[in-house]
């Protein structure tokens, strides 16, 4: 019995060894500079993320913990490095691989301790000695088979921290079907105000014009609330126009209209249809065909409306006083409450096609 105390008070007296880390690594001395959250095909063992070392001499990561979690601190999981080394101005690439088994543009394995990262709705990274902060980056506007990167001559920390800093690598691919550089310096230019992405070639948001834009179906009231509501829009003109910065709104609350940020450009073609809901999950909306964008406010049942706007100006809005559990309110071209199972079944509509009514 007293053997047994003794071990107990060594093992967990304040004698304890502080992280390896601690006192060596300085904030800024590392930094976050590429993600690959969501490689083509199966995510398992091929997501990476990639560090620089901004210091003028080696830096040792042995004890660097690495956390990663929803950009509001939730779904956090860690892993803390045992041994890595990166060269004054080199870069290190750490993916969710064994650590005895790494790909050649790995130089790290942490396994799955880090969770998969997140394809939808963006994540944070971040290294830390102790309590210490050495570097966080958020990531977002995850796209297939591309990594997102903090673009040309902007690797250091400050820059890490604007979403303005980062842009999607269109140019090199690593290894036959992906589109990164990891290890290697990044290669891709930051967009302007007013500019998305069109593959690789920054351009400048093509906006819709006055009557170009409809609101087309409406679910107010699916079978599972909140979650499965979700709003179509039509292109009724004879142009292409981009969904970058609409906005999302309702006229009868109190929220700010909601923007659609992304860094590729989001076109629609004469005759496409946009789908907007409340949950981009299929599991939990229905079985919805690929959402556009998601939105924050509630479609309500009765007495209720939906806008989408350009800045101060609105494009199309549509108010309704009663709505019909499970079906559609379809209104382009003709009024009519749909009649076509979609999804999984549970409820009417015709979201992102053609409508459909009798």
């Amino acid at each position: 019995m007293r053997v047994t105390l003794l071990a107990f008070v060594i093992a967990c007296g304040p004698s304890a060894e502080p992280p390896r880390c601690a006192g060596r690594i300085q904030p800024g001395e590392l930094v976050i500079s590429e993600v690959l959250a969501n490689p083509t095909g199966p995510d398992a063992g091929k997501e990476w993320f990639e560090i620089y070392n901004t210091a003028d001499h080696p830096l040792d990561l042995a004890g660097v913990s690495i956390i990663h979690a929803r950009p509001d601190g939730s779904s956090q999981s860690a892993h803390h490095v045992t041994s890595l080394a990166i060269a004054a101005g080199q870069y290190a690439t750490l993916g969710n691989v064994d650590p005895t088994m790494l790909p050649p543009y790995v130089d790290y394995g942490y396994g799955m301790d880090l969770g998969e990262l997140f394809d939808t709705g963006g994540g944070r990274l971040e290294l830390a000695c102790g309590d210490e902060v050495i570097d966080a980056a958020g990531y977002d506007d995850v796209e297939e088979g591309h990594s997102r990167e903090l673009g040309t001559g902007n690797v250091d920390a400050a820059s890490n921290d604007d979403p303005a800093s980062w842009c999607r690598c269109d140019a090199q691919s690593f290894d036959a079907i992906d589109f990164g550089t990891p290890t290697q310096p990044n290669d891709c230019t930051p967009l302007g105000p007013g500019e998305c992405d069109a593959v690789g070639a920054a351009r400048a948001i093509r906006k819709p014009s006055a009557g170009e834009l409809a609101i087309s179906e409406i679910m107010p009231n699916p079978k599972i609330e909140p979650v499965a509501e979700w709003f179509e829009i039509a292109n009724i003109g004879a142009e292409p126009f981009d969904l970058n910065e609409l906005a999302l709104d309702r006229a009868g609350d109190s929220r700010a209209p909601e923007l659609i940020e992304s860094a590729a450009c989001k076109s629609l073609a004469p005759g496409a249809f946009a789908l907007f809901a409340r949950s981009a999950d299929p599991a939990a909306n229905a079985m919805l065909p690929a959402v556009d964008a998601t939105f924050g406010f509630a479609l309500v049942n009765s007495n209720g409306d939906v806008r989408v706007l350009d800045g101060t100006t609105v494009l199309s809005a549509v108010t309704w006083t009663s709505s019909s559990d499970g079906v559609s309110m379809q209104l382009v071209p003709t009024p009519c409450p749909a009649v076509t199972p979609y999804g999984d079944g549970t409820n009417k509509g015709t979201p992102k096609a053609a409508n459909a009514c009798m």
